[in-house]
């Protein structure tokens, strides 16, 4: 039997590795009606206007490492760009959040799609970034008062 098909533990049971698993996988979407993205990722959903908003207003969504944008709820963003400060505007349209920093920018309008415990803007057809949704902390705080 080819290896990269089953390995045999010490009790001599078989124990599934690499394609297998997928295999098993995608068989357990078909068996259930469910496509096999859905099988590999069954906790995937598209955020609804409201989720977004409930996710977004007074919270700072980031990538962790180039950008911060903390969320108003009158639909103005307080941000930081690769460490400069930047003013912006978000909206909610056709389902998507629309974000235009710097705030005369052009609209850039994502998909929010949640899997599992984390976020990810989606445009295209394409996963572009994971986003963290962070509690505001330190000068962020401040920025709400504005």
């Amino acid at each position: 039997m080819p290896s990269h098909i089953c390995k045999y533990s010490k009790t001599s049971k078989p124990i599934l590795t690499g394609f297998n698993a997928v295999g098993v996988l995608l068989l357990a979407g078909i068996w259930t009606g469910a496509s096999a993205s859905e099988a590999a990722n069954p906790k995937r959903h598209t955020l609804t206007p409201e989720d977004i908003r409930n996710t977004f207003v007074g919270q700072v969504a980031t990538d962790g490492t180039h950008w911060s944008y903390l969320f108003k709820s009158n639909g103005s963003i307080s941000a930081v760009e690769l460490g400069r400060q930047r003013k912006g505007r978000w909206a909610i349209r056709h389902k998507k959040l629309c974000l235009s920093v710097p705030e005369m920018a052009p609209e850039d309008c994502w998909l929010v799609i949640q899997e599992g415990g984390k976020l990810i803007f989606r445009r295209d057809g394409l996963d572009v970034v994971d986003v963290t949704i962070e509690a505001p902390s330190g000068y962020q705080l401040e920025w709400l008062r504005r």
